[in-house]
């Protein structure tokens, strides 16, 4: 009986590094935990299909919004950590836990980083009809209307640090409205029911593009080359000002470090290309 024990915890120890060479061996799920539409949703989906096209194996998006991602994230850890159930997490997730009480997740043994796939900037927009033109008009309307103006907001935790750091370095008062979403709040300014908002460039450009949306600010302290003319926060009298988001892949805690690594790399390849 011992023989068998210490020959099958023998072959389970040599099929790690077997597992991640041969990896992946069947379909590929990416947990993510927003809705579809937004950056995180369109990050999630390249992701797919790039590691799709590189290796020739079915990489399927499993979009599951709610409570600020931790619905998402939490399913995610709970997943078998053979390599084919991985996940999008934000910058959102460092302060997760202090902002949804169900998240329930242990920062140092819930689960594994694999993979940054991303850093990049917000920018302030307003509507097309919001009777500003520059960001120090914005600001200067801020102050004369305090708590009127209402921000649309994805609902997380990205968007709102970097409204709470303007009203704080700008001393303004905006009101912000969470939505389901950073897709569904963009919806809501198109639809005339925030008067601005704080986005990734890759949400709002085709709108800036037909006019709809006014870009007045980007919040990373460098210019993005997606909008060149944009002025950054920290250029237009708060220098003390940068903000910016990430996207990263993340593993169950149970994955194997040697699988962790060999996603990591292939992550690396497939996104390059």
């Amino acid at each position: 009986m011992l023989t068998r024990l210490v020959f099958a915890a023998a072959a389970a120890l040599l099929s790690f590094p077997v597992l991640a060479q041969e990896y992946p061996t069947g379909p590929v799920t990416i947990v993510v935990p927003f809705p579809p539409g937004g950056a995180g949703d369109v990050t999630g989906r390249l992701l797919a299909d790039q590691l799709g096209t590189t290796l020739n194996q079915t990489f399927v998006v499993d979009n599951k919004p709610g409570a600020n991602t931790a619905i998402g994230i939490n399913s995610l850890v709970q997943s078998q950590g053979d390599g084919h159930t991985i996940g999008i997490v934000s910058s959102s997730l460092p302060i997760l836990d202090l902002i949804q009480s169900d998240f329930t997740v242990d920062y140092e043994e819930g689960f594994k980083p694999v993979a940054m796939l991303n850093r990049g900037t917000l920018v302030l927009v307003v509507r097309s009809d919001l009777p500003v033109e520059t960001f120090g008009e914005f600001i200067a309307l801020a102050k004369e209307k305090p708590g009127e103006l209402d921000a649309a907001g994805a609902g997380g935790a990205t968007d709102r640090l970097a409204l709470e750091m303007l009203h704080s370095v700008a001393d303004i008062e905006t009101l912000y409205v969470p939505y389901q979403g950073g897709a569904a709040g963009l919806t809501a300014m198109l639809n005339g029911e925030a008067a601005f908002g704080l986005f990734p460039i890759v949400t709002v450009g085709p709108h800036v593009e037909t006019g709809a949306l006014r870009p007045l600010a980007v919040t990373m302290s460098t210019r993005s080359p997606l909008l060149p003319d944009v002025p950054t926060i920290a250029e237009s009298g708060y220098p003390e000002y940068d903000m910016s988001y990430w996207f990263g892949v993340i593993a169950p805690a149970s994955t194997p470090d040697d699988l962790v690594v060999k996603i990591n790399e292939l992550i690396t390849t497939a996104t390059a290309s």
